[in-house]
């Protein structure tokens, strides 16, 4: 006997993975938004609706490393690797919530060739408003506690969650 599982009555959606490291799956540009996803949220948001985008990845970048000398920039308490908010230009913990400021020049070199990499929320969001300007998306991005620095400085959950359902926001990331 086959069963399809349903979430609150309806069917769960479909799933589709994304080799990223294929070419032809980023497109001519190799951005960070699969040609599938963009195809689908261009879809979703010329019929008026909305769209969820999940990451798990606070911040802009997951981490920063000098590529004159290999240095990647760690928590001096915890060692792992900091992750670069966009917003203060800082680079943070979020293990121990140790933070400091992005440094133009590698402090193990000194040479001025520090690079943000990795996938975080902030750069999802600004790849989302530089593809669909007029999509206005929120992002809901937070430890268990709600205490993120990665939550939008003036929206509550509750507001986040307030503006999704009100139609306010089109795409919560």
């Amino acid at each position: 006997l086959a069963s399809h599982p349903t979430t609150a009555g309806r069917p769960l959606p479909t799933v589709q993975l994304v080799d990223m490291g294929n070419p032809g799956a980023r497109g001519p540009k190799r951005g960070m938004l699969s040609r599938p996803l963009r195809e689908a949220l261009a879809e979703t948001l010329a019929a008026g609706q909305q769209a969820i985008l999940f990451l798990n990845r606070r911040g802009y970048a997951t981490f920063v490393v000098c590529t004159a000398c290999g240095h990647a920039f760690r928590c001096p308490s915890c060692s792992v690797s900091l992750t670069y908010h966009r917003d203060g230009s800082r680079l943070s913990c979020h293990y121990c919530g140790h933070s400091e400021h992005l440094p133009l020049d590698c402090s193990a070199c000194g040479a001025r060739a520090i690079l943000a990499r990795g996938l975080g929320t902030e750069r999802i969001e600004a790849a989302v408003q530089a593809r669909f300007p007029g999509a206005r998306a929120v992002i809901w991005a937070t430890n268990a506690n709600f205490s993120s620095s990665s939550i939008s400085r003036s929206s509550s959950p509750s507001r986040i969650s307030r503006s999704f359902r009100s139609r306010t926001a089109c795409v919560l990331r």
